[in-house]
C-alpha cells in the first residue's frame, strides 16, 4: 500500500483549511458544532480552523490512504472447469453463482456472505501450490465435521492440525493441485 507523500498531505490540509475558512464544513462535523464554530470564528478564526481540522482528521487521513474494505474474490486458473465445479460444489460445498458472459470458460461461487471464488478455465501451466505457500483459507464452523465429510467422500487431506495460535486447520487439494485450508476459528 502506497501512502501519499508530504506534498499530498499538505494539499489536503490546505484544501480543508480553505473550506473551513469559507464556512464550508465537512459532513462529519455535526450541525450544533458548526453553529458553535461560526459564532466564535470572528474572535479566534485560526484556532477554530485548527479545531475543525483535528475534528476532521480522520477524513483528511482517509483521503491519503487507499482503503481496503475486504477480500472480494479469489481467482484460480483451472484446467477443466467442469471437474473443478464438481469439486467446489460437491466436496467443498460452495454455492454456484451467476457469472458474466466472458469470452473464456469459467465458473463463480459464493464464499460466505461477501466473498467469491472465480474459476478461470483453460489452464496450461503447472500449478505451484503448497499448504505453507500459495493457498487460500475457508472458515468452517466444525473442523471435525469437515474431517468426517472429507473422509466420507474419500478425499485425501492433511490434518487436522492445530496452529500455534490454537486454530485447527485441514488442507485439501482441488483437482488442479491448488491447496485450500479449512480452518475452525473460535
Amino acid at each position: 500500500m502506497e501512502r501519499c507523500g508530504l506534498q499530498q498531505k499538505e494539499k489536503v490540509i490546505v484544501q480543508a483549511v480553505t473550506r473551513v475558512s469559507r464556512g464550508s464544513f465537512p459532513q462529519s462535523v455535526p450541525a450544533d458544532m458548526r453553529r458553535f464554530f461560526r459564532r466564535f470564528a470572528q474572535i479566534r478564526k485560526s484556532a477554530v480552523i485548527c479545531a475543525l481540522i483535528c475534528v476532521n482528521l480522520q477524513e483528511i487521513t482517509a483521503s491519503c490512504y487507499m482503503e481496503i474494505k475486504a477480500v472480494n474474490h479469489v481467482a484460480l486458473h483451472v484446467a477443466d472447469v467442469t471437474k473443478s465445479v464438481v469439486f467446489y460444489e460437491q466436496v467443498i460445498g460452495l454455492q454456484p453463482m451467476e457469472r458474466p458472459a466472458f469470452d473464456f470458460p469459467g465458473a463463480w461461487f459464493r464464499i460466505g456472505t461477501g466473498q467469491e471464488l472465480h474459476l478461470i478455465g483453460d489452464r496450461k501451466a503447472e500449478v505451484s501450490s503448497h499448504h505453507r505457500g500459495t493457498h487460500f483459507a475457508l472458515h468452517v464452523t466444525d473442523i471435525r465435521g469437515a474431517e468426517d465429510e472429507l473422509r466420507g467422500k474419500n478425499i485425501p487431506f492433511y490434518g487436522p492440525k492445530m496452529r500455534p495460535d490454537g486454530i485447527w486447520q485441514i488442507f485439501v487439494q482441488d483437482p488442479d493441485g491448488h491447496y485450500i485450508e479449512l480452518c475452525e476459528v473460535k
